[in-house]
């Protein structure tokens, strides 16, 4: 196979990949309720709580979902989140357009408005943990999220079955 060939051949079957996981992270967001107002704060810092953190993960990728909640008067910004056993961990947001859902990179962070809040969720934005180092499905990840203000946050995030998250227990204990 010629190197043209094989280029435009990996082109093609990496898209179909991206499009077949952005699709399954659809249906799965379909059936995820969002993290509740009520939940007990798992992490702080500064003027910023964390709740209701939940991870998915799929073969070669994991999802994140959380709310950051801004007790503050001034904005602040999540600029990203490390996990030492992954290769990286991206900020996402998923965008419908014609009909078709894409997910759409978000390098410089996402804003959490002075007295308001930033929610991670399924079908909006989330973070996705790319080519996690993992032998077997972990209870959790320990991650650190980074913030403009506020500094780093460590963070445990319980792993869950989807249909755990869609039934609203998100075994949080």
């Amino acid at each position: 196979m010629s190197h043209r060939r094989c280029s435009v051949w990996l082109r093609t079957r990496c898209a179909r990949m991206l499009n077949a996981m952005i699709a399954t992270f659809a249906i799965i967001g379909a059936c995820v309720a969002p993290p509740a107002a009520t939940e007990t704060p798992v992490a702080a810092a500064g003027d910023l709580t964390v709740l209701a953190p939940a991870a998915i993960v799929l073969p070669s990728s994991a999802a994140l979902y959380f709310a950051v909640v801004n007790h503050g008067n001034s904005d602040d910004t999540l600029l990203g989140i490390s996990c030492t056993t992954a290769r990286a961990v991206e900020l996402h947001q998923s965008l419908e357009m014609h009909g078709v859902i894409r997910m759409r990179a978000h390098p410089e962070g996402f804003a959490v408005p002075a007295h308001g809040r930033l929610v991670l969720e399924p079908g909006g934005r989330h973070a996705m943990v790319v080519a996690p180092d993992l032998d077997e499905t972990p209870r959790a990840l320990d991650l650190t999220l980074h913030f403009a203000r506020a500094g780093d946050v460590a963070l445990r995030v319980p792993v869950v079955d989807p249909s755990d998250l869609a039934t609203g227990d998100e075994a949080h204990s």
